[in-house]
């Protein structure tokens, strides 16, 4: 009897364990999963219009010692809303970046809803299904090993009442 009461500590932690990592799994899969389906809808209703942006800027940045340049675009339209965005990561020379500067590139706006866009790519909603079923199992495992740590509590609780009253 004390040998299973002494195995019941190492299997604790592992529930205790596991049960924190599968909580933080499910967050991770599932969390993002509304704002995904609202650009979804988002972009299906939208009435996206090309438009030529210009590049204006760009800035530099350090990555692992190494420096590299991101261009950024803007886009005012006829009511003066202004879109602005990243337009391309990693330039290798600052050269390269200012040859950019002035640059007329293609995005597009839905100007009744105030959105643009990069280019008319949308995710499917397959990836946000394969997405939502990963977190569903994360759930399923989550509620799976807190009826087994229940159950393993219950059973300590109990073969510790029953020594207690044998001795």
């Amino acid at each position: 009897m004390r040998r299973r009461q002494e195995n019941i500590m190492p299997t604790t932690i592992l529930h205790i364990a596991l049960i924190i990592f599968l909580i933080l799994m499910a967050t991770v899969f599932l969390a993002p999963i509304p704002e995904e389906i609202e650009d979804y809808k988002m972009h299906e209703k939208s009435n996206y219009v090309l438009e030529d942006a210009t590049i204006v800027f760009y800035k530099e940045f350090v990555q692992y010692k190494t420096v590299y340049y991101n261009t950024y675009y803007e886009f005012v339209d006829t009511d003066g809303y202004k879109y602005n965005g990243l337009w391309q990561t990693r330039i290798k020379t600052m050269e390269e970046a200012e040859k950019m500067i002035g640059q007329k590139v293609p995005i597009y706006v839905d100007h009744e809803l105030k959105t643009h866009r990069k280019n008319l790519e949308n995710r499917s909603l397959s990836s946000i299904y394969i997405v939502g079923i990963i977190g569903g199992f994360c759930i399923l495992f989550l509620i799976a090993t807190l009826i087994s740590f229940i159950l393993r509590l219950i059973m300590w609780r109990k073969e510790k009442s029953n020594q207690e009253e044998c001795c």
